[in-house]
């Protein structure tokens, strides 16, 4: 099925992302930048849309299918109640007298939901409108997303809003101060204690608990690996954590939480490259299916926050993906080269690519 596919495939990516990206206590969310990805790839051709593929931010289907999926993926997201809130969005902001082809904005909004709106990006307004947008679909926690639209010719964005309550709350006074032993330092902070069922696995080097949120359908899991590893498990977390789902049981199990409180912030374009995208970073980056103006992805600022405490959990996150217009030759300025100091020579039969002759230059005969 296509869906379990696009799944697996921000899956994949938001697990070599984590074990790419810079930071301490790093958080990202991967449906957050495979939705705001995903709006961009839809306009991807050639090798840079193969580029998408092979870093797992899509699958290898048809771009259609893909679409569909994304689609029906987005659609059966739960509904918000009293127990969930569960709230995704995108947008696509384009600077005043782009022109988008049709085909991309229909794709992209039946796809991803994603509506346009021209802006004058020299006008500070603008910039205010799209931090705007996500600090209100964020809830205040990500009051911004941008700190300049200088040369951007397009911008996508995506906010995701998480809040849950655990299936059995923690009872506030059982919480009390700990040391948390970091990879730094230690500190006393204060740990959610409580004894319960929870379908939990011992591996090898870590244990995994799952803590269900109202409804069953969402949960988190802790994956502690043994004390003194710190985090270098982190290059195998992804199988590893496919082995505990597959075999975690129902165990009684004293539990110990810290609360938590952390904001994240990381700009991908370094990761994505690391991990096969690095063309769409380049002048030579495909993306005519969004525009007849050459365009290249020049910044993919992600952020996000997590609240851990008693009653469950908030998440957020926002990505913005920013697009300049590629260097573009222009045939009727002349390239200035001015050989007046040290150079090389190089005569070569370009038949054979054979060099002839090959030379430094650092002084010429008067």
């Amino acid at each position: 099925m296509t869906q379990t596919r696009v799944v697996q495939a921000q899956n994949d990516l938001g697990f070599s992302l984590l074990h790419t990206v810079s930071g301490k206590d790093a958080f990202i969310s991967p449906f957050s930048i495979a939705q705001a990805l995903g709006v961009v790839y839809l306009g991807a051709r050639g090798a840079t849309a193969k580029a998408f593929v092979k870093s797992s931010i899509v699958p290898p289907v048809d771009a259609s299918e893909f679409a569909c999926a994304s689609q029906n993926l987005r659609a059966g997201l739960p509904r918000t109640d009293a127990d969930l809130a569960l709230e995704l969005a995108n947008a696509l902001w384009i600077r005043q007298g782009l022109s988008l082809k049709s085909a991309f904005v229909e794709k992209a909004n039946a796809a991803f939901g994603a509506d346009v709106s021209s802006l004058d990006f020299g006008s500070p307004d603008a910039l205010r409108t799209i931090n705007a947008w996500v600090n209100q679909r964020t809830k205040g926690h990500i009051p911004t997303i941008l700190d300049s639209l200088a040369g951007a010719e397009a911008v996508v964005t995506n906010a995701v809003y998480f809040k849950a309550l655990w299936e059995e709350a923690f009872t506030p006074a059982l919480t009390s101060p700990a040391n948390f032993m970091g990879a730094t330092s230690t500190t006393s902070v204060p740990f959610m204690n409580q004894t319960s069922t929870y379908s939990y696995y011992a591996g090898t080097g870590f244990e995994l608990v799952r803590l269900g949120y109202r409804g069953d359908r969402f949960a988190m899991y802790v994956v502690l690996p043994k004390q003194g590893t710190g985090l270098a498990m982190e290059s195998t977390l992804r199988d590893a954590f496919a082995t505990a789902l597959a075999h975690a049981t129902p165990r009684r199990v004293n539990l110990h939480l810290p609360k938590l409180h952390l904001a994240y912030q990381t700009d991908l374009v370094s990761p994505l490259t690391n991990i096969g995208l690095g063309i769409a970073f380049s002048d030579g980056a495909d993306f005519s299916g969004i525009s007849d103006t050459s365009l290249k992805i020049s910044n993919v600022i992600h952020k996000t926050t997590l609240d851990v405490d008693e009653a469950g959990t908030t998440a957020t996150a926002a990505t913005a993906v920013v697009m300049t217009a590629t260097a573009r030759y222009d045939p009727t300025v002349p390239i200035v080269v001015k050989v007046d100091h040290p150079f090389f020579c190089i005569i070569r039969d370009d038949k054979t690519g054979a060099v002839l002759f090959l030379g430094a230059i650092s002084d010429v005969p008067g």
